[in-house]
């Protein structure tokens, strides 16, 4: 498989099994399905590299594309015959972007011979958009060995924590501290965060910026609850932090949109809280203030039991091999 991303070396030191001190990265599993994975080489056109691949290998060539730009666009044009492509789909609407973008997300799409997708809200889009198209839904990986519940410090005073980088409502998330008189703990490493907490200083919430994977888990497993503070209404925002919340076995408040669409036991039970306005102060504040208080699971089934069973290794692992049987049917 030829993935057009240019992974640095902690990324690709976090695919291999020997690396238990930060948790492993997406590809993890890909690996892990059989897959013959190939990264885009920055140094080499990926004309040179495709062709390399499609004339060395006796296996069919798939490629994997995440966003979408110039060389994505013309794989689809040029070698669609010649390879397998297979998209995943996690980008707004195409009837929100400009022109020229949704000319170019759309020829990829249509000459993709399989859509995968994070949630159930981009599944239902796709499918009604391209009704021909094989779209595969899949569970967002999480390293659930590395992200697992550890002894707490009972001296910690409590904390809410919103972690996250991307169409994140900071402004919300001063007022949710606010209104509570709850202290906020905010980690993030989007750049306009940090700007936005250097500038105001608000009263109630601390910016940590860019911790370290240790950091970042000491802070799920002491938090008195996770919320997700994501405007995640046209793309699947906020969906990683969620998923890792949920294998900390953490009460968790979330936007009710692309974040957590899907992720659900079989019968359709959620344990976690979510508000039905993302910009709503007063239902965060309402479903926080249960989930700090409640702390209980419907039929005793956790916020980790959904995680294990949705985004885990095993999970992840099984979701590939059948991405790999569609793909070289």
């Amino acid at each position: 498989m030829f993935i057009f991303l240019s992974p640095k070396e902690d990324r690709l030191r976090r695919m291999r099994d020997d690396c238990i001190d930060e948790p492993k990265w997406f590809a993890y599993p890909v690996v892990q399905a059989g897959f013959d994975v190939h990264f885009r080489n920055p140094g080499q056109s990926y004309r040179s590299q495709l062709s390399h691949l499609i004339k060395d290998s006796s296996d069919p060539i798939s490629v994997l594309i995440f966003t979408i730009g110039k060389e994505e666009t013309l794989t689809a044009l040029e070698y669609y015959k010649k390879v397998k492509i297979c998209s995943l789909f996690q980008w707004p609407p195409l009837e929100h972007l400009p022109f020229h973008k949704r000319l170019c997300y759309d020829i990829v799409l249509r000459r993709s011979d399989l859509i995968l997708v994070y949630d159930k809200i981009s599944e239902e889009y796709i499918s009604s958009r391209y009704p021909r198209k094989t779209v595969l839904r899949i569970g967002l990986y999480i390293d659930t060995d590395f992200f697992t519940p550890c002894t707490q410090d009972s001296n910690v005073e409590q904390f809410l924590l919103c972690p996250g980088d991307h169409r994140r409502d900071e402004n919300l998330v001063v007022e949710i501290s606010q209104m509570l008189g709850i202290p906020i703990i905010r980690f993030s490493r989007s750049i306009q965060t940090l700007r936005f907490y250097e500038s105001r200083h608000p009263n109630g919430v601390r910016l940590e910026y860019d911790v370290p994977f240790d950091r970042m888990k000491w802070l799920y497993q002491h938090a008195s609850a996770i919320i997700n503070v994501v405007n995640d209404i046209e793309i699947p925002a906020g969906i990683t932090c969620f998923c890792e919340a949920l294998a900390m076995n953490k009460p968790i408040v979330t936007s009710n949109g692309h974040s957590c669409a899907g992720y659900e036991f079989p019968d359709g039970v959620r344990p976690y809280r979510f508000v039905q306005r993302h910009d709503d102060v007063l239902q965060w504040t309402e479903q926080i203030t249960s989930c700090v208080d409640a702390q209980i699971y419907p039929d005793g089934r956790s916020p980790r039991d959904l995680a294990l069973l949705m985004c885990s290794k095993k999970s992840a692992v099984n979701a590939w091999c059948k991405i790999r049987e569609l793909l070289t049917q």
